[in-house]
């Protein structure tokens, strides 16, 4: 049986927006983005949750989302983990749909993108999930987390369920 255990990691709490929204969607999509983040972010990952102005994103410090699989990350039951499930970030996209938020996944270590990041968050240079509230697109929302929001992929309605 794999071990379901979730690794340490630090997470850092960066800015200061304020906006108003579900407390228990939030809360919900902030555990699955921690929770991807520290599962696929290495040995000791660091995590931050950064505010932004219309949206927040979750930036880590692990190897980033490879651009052939950023389309897919969202879709119920993708996983790249031994021990995933491929829920969490189809949970995330379905609560942003549902609530008229639009998530998205930035490019990560080795861009341009990833070290603009790094340098703005302090944290690293991967993965970069950003959700917006709103009618706001995430490309509106995502710098300085992201650098160039065309390489944003975004869902804005909930995955396919699994066939």
């Amino acid at each position: 049986m794999a071990d379901r255990r979730q690794p340490d990691a630090t997470l850092t709490v960066a800015g200061d927006e304020s906006f108003v929204a579900d407390e228990t969607a939030v809360r919900s999509v902030l555990e699955n983005l921690f929770r991807n983040a520290a599962v696929h972010a290495g040995t000791d990952p660091a995590v931050a949750a950064v505010a932004l102005d219309g949206g927040f994103a979750v930036v880590d410090d692990g190897p980033g989302v490879p651009p052939a699989e950023r389309d897919r990350v969202f879709d119920r039951g993708y996983t790249t983990a031994d021990a995933g499930t491929g829920i969490g970030l189809a949970s995330v996209a379905t609560l942003a749909a549902s609530h008229g938020w639009t998530v998205g996944v930035g490019p990560g270590r080795g861009t341009a993108e990833g070290e603009a990041r790094a340098s703005a968050t302090a944290v690293g240079d991967g993965a970069a999930f950003v959700v917006a509230f709103g009618d706001r697109p995430a490309e509106a929302v995502a710098s300085p987390v992201i650098a160039d929001a065309d390489a944003l992929v975004t869902v804005s309605e909930p995955p396919a369920p699994e066939s």
